[in-house]
């Protein structure tokens, strides 16, 4: 009987030990698993598209709730569609798109903007060039991806580019060539130029330059007669207007022609230049005309033929001298 009631003593106190290891169990189980984050993937890195044309890329996977900019908004243009990236190219360039999902993961997406074509301002170019003068030109290219190189084979045109922007071509010799322009894509254009000699010293758009330009100047062939330092001057005597250049030494450069400076061609003109130390010494009737007059300034053209060879310039003056 001693013996029965101390195995209950023993098994009483056993008892509160096994309850005390189940409420352990029951804490481990409160524990939650962390949520796993879905990677932000998209179908390409990179994408190429045409100017003026639109390209799409997918989101392949990613936490939803998306949003995209583009990193230059000049260059590329960008809105989202579901889970499509959608772009238009607006300008040659690159740039990136950047792409974010709700849990705040980021993806950037390379964007080359490009021309399939290559274009000038003109289809063909044509060169008038002064008697006896070589004849620079610059053409603009219009379209294209840059790192341009040119190339001509032929005697009577050279052709460089300058600023990477534009095609400087210096003409020689009346005749026709052909000049290949290249850029960065590889993409090739061939350009038939035509060059002819003219006794007209300045064409329309030079002629807008010149009138366009404020400056006073005395442009003798390539030269600026300012550059010798003599003084301006003007007058009207007896029905003939002088516009010119004087010194108290006796060096001079005066163009004369009848009647008042009024916009038109005027007759009796006469280029009359002193500089020898220069080199330049002459008397020669010239046409003269005067294409602009704004109350303030007077702008005038003239010309003449000697030995096969078109001489010319232009100048601007102050009227109230």
């Amino acid at each position: 009987m001693k013996l029965q009631n101390k195995l209950l003593l023993l098994l009483i106190m056993v008892l509160p030990l096994g309850f005390t290891a189940c409420d352990d169990d029951d804490d481990d189980v409160d524990v939650q698993p962390t949520e796993e984050v879905t990677e932000l993937i998209l179908e390409k890195s990179s994408i190429d598209v045409e100017v003026d044309d639109t390209g799409t890329v997918k989101i392949t996977q990613g936490g939803g709730e998306y949003h995209v900019f583009s990193s230059n908004p000049d260059i590329v243009a960008v809105e989202l569609e579901g889970n499509v990236v959608k772009l238009s190219a607006l300008s040659r360039g690159r740039t990136s798109v950047i792409i974010s999902d709700k849990n705040s993961q980021y993806k950037e997406l390379g964007v080359v903007a490009f021309y399939d074509v290559l274009e000038i301002e003109t289809t063909e170019i044509n060169v008038k060039m002064p008697l006896g003068h070589p004849k620079t030109m610059r053409i603009p290219i219009t379209k294209g991806n840059g790192g341009y190189e040119v190339s001509v084979e032929s005697e009577i045109v050279s052709a460089t580019i300058e600023n990477d922007s534009e095609i400087v071509l210096v003409a020689t010799k009346e005749g026709e060539a052909t000049i290949t322009l290249t850029d960065s894509y590889g993409l090739t254009l061939d350009i038939p130029v035509s060059i002819r000699t003219t006794t007209i010293p300045y064409d329309e758009k030079e002629l807008k330059e010149i009138m366009a330009n404020e400056e006073s100047r005395y442009i003798f062939n390539t030269n600026d007669m300012h550059e010798y330092y003599l003084s301006e001057e003007s007058s009207y005597v007896d029905g003939t207007t002088m516009i010119g250049l004087n010194s108290s030494y006796g060096y001079y450069y005066k163009l004369f022609f009848t009647g008042d400076k009024s916009v038109g061609v005027k007759p009796d003109g006469v280029l009359d230049i002193d500089l020898y130390f220069a080199g330049i010494t002459l008397k020669e009737s010239v046409t003269v005309e005067i294409i602009k007059n704004d109350g303030n300034k007077v702008w005038a053209v003239y010309s003449y033929i000697k030995n096969e060879k078109l001489n010319f310039g232009h100048l601007c003056q102050n009227i109230n001298l």
